[in-house]
């Protein structure tokens, strides 16, 4: 069942981690026997890894580690006395956040923020863990089957109709125009109040500093939320310059 507020997340997410971890789906089985296990004559093959868990896993800024350490910054900038856990863990950052609670459930940003991020991770590790195998998708023309092609498009093998692949679709939120708070926060799921601390942190800046209502570039917001995404839609750029 679902916890039903921030603190019961935080207290089930380090056993969440770890149990992605330990179902060998995530890094893949080396095939190596366990301590005291005579080995085989032939050891068996290695387990494909997931990648998908292998990269909610990471502990650089790409995993999902990352949005829970944002969220410890963001209450320790407010409160810089407070001495941080390093570095940052599953279950340090959550124990961080649990014990100094009084720092941030009573502030409605900092609070917002939190539940945000904690949100996000608990759903992800809670998909990664429960999920069922991936539907084949189909073409919504006529039910044929779609592959990849270049410039990033699907395409669909029986008749060829063509439809915007992740990458291009977020291609386009370079040309899209500038949006306002509320705008963004509907739009990439957020609350207000991460927007905001980004701001404070220099992660993102308004388009029209000192207007009201303040508005963003949604780019510079998809940067911050996947970084890697955009990593290599610039990269890709550069190289077919």
């Amino acid at each position: 069942m679902e916890p039903s507020d921030t603190l019961d997340r935080l207290r089930q997410i380090p056993d969440m981690a770890a149990e992605l971890w330990a179902s060998g789906r995530a890094t893949g089985d080396s095939g190596d026997p366990k301590p005291g296990q005579v080995r085989p004559h032939r050891a068996k093959p290695a387990t494909p890894i997931d990648l998908g868990r292998h990269d909610i896993l990471r502990t650089d800024e790409h995993g999902l580690l990352a949005e829970l350490s944002q969220a410890v910054r963001a209450v320790w900038e407010d409160n810089p006395g407070v001495a941080l856990s390093n570095p940052p863990t599953w279950a340090g950052e959550c124990s961080w956040l649990l014990a100094n609670v009084e720092l941030w459930d009573t502030d409605p940003f900092l609070s917002a923020f939190v539940a945000d991020a904690t949100r996000l991770v608990w759903h992800t590790l809670d998909r990664a863990l429960h999920r069922p195998a991936p539907a084949r998708l189909t073409c919504p023309s006529c039910g044929g089957r779609l592959a990849e092609s270049a410039g990033g498009w699907i395409t669909c093998r029986d008749c060829a109709s063509q439809f915007p692949g992740r990458e291009r679709i977020a291609t386009q939120m370079i040309h899209k125009r500038d949006m306002t708070t509320d705008e963004i926060a509907a739009e990439f799921h957020i609350y207000p109040a991460r927007l905001r601390k980004w701001a404070e942190r220099g992660l993102v800046k308004p388009t029209n500093p000192g207007c009201k209502p303040s508005t963003w570039r949604p780019w510079d917001v998809l940067r911050v939320l996947h970084p890697d995404i955009v990593e290599a839609i610039e990269v890709g750029g550069r190289e077919a310059c």
